[in-house]
């Protein structure tokens, strides 16, 4: 069951990462400007905040009340909505830190990925099908096993 979820969370993770977001424009301007070693580490990034939210969402989909999101899916969808726009419109001017540390680019692209609102509920998704299909136990090792997947698969695609 184990390697069963570790191949969910792979495949899921290529599919969930294939459509344009911010992580996947962030990586393709860095490659394009500062080198795929940067960009590596962005999407490094990224793949990990994917495979956060795999992992608590299937430790924790047990405890999911379901009705409840039913019931407010308007109010989370206009929050997500609402919080996605303030990330877009708000636009900093680009600073240059001489030497800048070397995890920045995994942290780049960790905090873009962070605000992706559908991470949770294309991961509450994923975790409902396949418990639709498979009785499995919401253990901590199963939860890691479909975040290692999920981590492989979207940095693959990344």
């Amino acid at each position: 069951m184990i390697l069963h979820l570790f191949l969910v969370g792979l495949l899921a993770g290529l599919l969930g990462s294939l459509q344009p977001g911010p992580v996947n424009s962030t990586v393709v301007l860095a490659s394009a400007v500062r080198g795929t070693c940067y960009a590596k580490k962005i999407a490094f990034g990224g793949s990990l905040v994917q495979g956060l939210g795999a992992l608590l969402v299937w430790y924790y989909f047990k405890y999911l009340d379901l009705s409840f999101l039913m019931r407010h899916a308007n109010v989370l969808g206009y929050f997500f909505l609402l919080l996605t726009l303030y990330y877009f419109i708000k636009k900093d001017a680009p600073r240059q830190v001489a030497g800048a540390a070397v995890g920045d680019g995994v942290i780049r692209g960790s905090v873009l990925a962070a605000f992706n609102p559908q991470i949770i509920p294309y991961w509450a998704f994923v975790s409902g099908s396949v418990a639709l299909v498979v009785e499995a136990e919401h253990s901590f090792l199963m939860a890691l096993s479909l975040g290692l997947g999920a981590i492989a698969g979207t940095y693959a695609i990344l």
